[in-house]
C-alpha cells in the first residue's frame, strides 16, 4: 500500500473484510490511480483520492435491507433511488457506511459521485470518477483514451466518461450524469 497512514490501513482493512477479494482489489488499483492523478494535478491532499479509493466501492453488494440490518436508518437506505437505479445506488449510500471509518466530507462528497459524476464536480471528485473508469484492469478502447486523457485534461476525461454514459443510458440516464455531460462538454480544449 503506498499510503500507510491509520486510517488508509484501517480502510484496506475494512474494505477486504466487506467486499470480495476481487472487488477489493479493484479498489485498491482504484485508490492507487486516484492518487496519482490527484498528484498529477496538483490537487491539495492527494491521499484523500487514496482514501476515497480504497472506500468507494463499499455499499457495492449491500441492499437497502442489508444496510438496514447493519443499523442505517431505513429512510437513509433510499430504497426508491436502488428500485430505480440499482447500478449506481451504492454511490449514495456508501458515504454514509463509510463514516465509521471517515468524516472527512471531501472524501465522503467524492464517494458519492463516483458512478454518475455530476456538474462542476470538485477536482476529487472527477479523480475518482476518472479512476474508477479507468483503472489499469479495464480493457478495451474506452478506458485507454480516458486513461491517456486524464494526464492531458481532467475536464476532458470527465465529459468523455459522462457522454458514454449518457449514451448507453438514453431516456434512463441519471439525472447528475446528464448535468456532468452538459457542464464538462462546453469546458475550453474539450472537443467533444
Amino acid at each position: 500500500m503506498p499510503i500507510n497512514t491509520p486510517i488508509c490501513a484501517a480502510a484496506w482493512d475494512w474494505v477486504q473484510a466487506l467486499l470480495p477479494e476481487k472487488r477489493a482489489d479493484h479498489s485498491f488499483r482504484v485508490a492507487e490511480l486516484a492518487y496519482e492523478l490527484a498528484i498529477f494535478h496538483e490537487l491539495g491532499h492527494p491521499e484523500d483520492a487514496y482514501l476515497a479509493g480504497l472506500l468507494h466501492d463499499n455499499a457495492k453488494y449491500d441492499t437497502p435491507d442489508t444496510l438496514s440490518a447493519k443499523g442505517i436508518p431505513s429512510d437513509l437506505c433510499r430504497q426508491s433511488l436502488y428500485n430505480r437505479y440499482p447500478k449506481i445506488w451504492h454511490a449514495f449510500v456508501g458515504p454514509r457506511q463509510a463514516l465509521s471509518i471517515t468524516t472527512n466530507t471531501r472524501v465522503l462528497s467524492a464517494m458519492r459521485w463516483h458512478t454518475t459524476g455530476r456538474a462542476r464536480m470538485q477536482p476529487l471528485a472527477q479523480v475518482l470518477f476518472v479512476a474508477d473508469f479507468c483503472e489499469p484492469n479495464r480493457m478495451g478502447e474506452w478506458p485507454a483514451t480516458v486513461r491517456k486523457a486524464a494526464y492531458e485534461n481532467l475536464d476532458k476525461a470527465t465529459a468523455i466518461i459522462a457522454q458514454l454514459l449518457v449514451h448507453a443510458h438514453d431516456e434512463n440516464c441519471f439525472w447528475a450524469t446528464q448535468a456532468c455531460f452538459n457542464d464538462y462538454r462546453k469546458r475550453p480544449n474539450i472537443g467533444l
